[in-house]
């Protein structure tokens, strides 16, 4: 069953398509917008975004966090005083918050993944906001202080 894209909204970091240009080791565009991306391009609903953020609108900012790869973004959530990051593939382990100049091994520019991972768990920290990682295990949020030049988890958050 083919799913409906007549309000959807692909939204990419153009230095994604950018990298992913046709080369010598990348596949032409068509044969990358696989599944349900393809549709929404081809009706024209793909939003590339470029600079330091784009705001979806006053509560949603994707806002690069490159070095994983060049198009790495985290998700930033306003609700009232409540502040939350969905860190994406930023942090690939809970060590990366104490030891934030680990690099998983697949990061593809490590210094701008160790810098992004900085600034990004300092914003948490001094915001007081909610840190989502994508690829630690079980469901849950940490609350990051900083503490010296690295980062602790202060609390965890976990709900079933």
């Amino acid at each position: 069953m083919a799913a409906s894209h007549s309000t959807a909204v692909l939204l990419s970091a153009r230095r994604v398509r950018d990298h992913q240009r046709p080369g010598p080791r990348r596949p032409p565009d068509g044969q990358r917008l696989r599944g349900q991306r393809r549709p929404v391009h081809r009706a024209g609903q793909t939003v590339l975004w470029a600079g330091d953020h784009y705001d979806v609108d006053a509560q949603l900012r994707i806002e690069p966090a490159s070095g994983h790869t060049p198009g790495s973004s985290v998700v930033w959530l306003r609700s009232g005083a409540d502040r939350a990051v969905f860190a994406g593939d930023l942090l690939h382990s809970p060590l990366q918050i104490v030891e934030p100049d680990d690099c998983p091994g697949f990061d593809e520019d490590e210094p701008r993944a160790r810098e992004s991972r900085r600034r990004v768990l300092g914003e948490a920290a001094d915001r007081g906001a909610l840190l989502f990682p994508t690829h630690f295990p079980g469901p849950g949020a940490a609350e990051v202080r900083r503490v010296g030049d690295s980062f602790e988890v202060k609390d965890w958050v976990a709900w079933r």
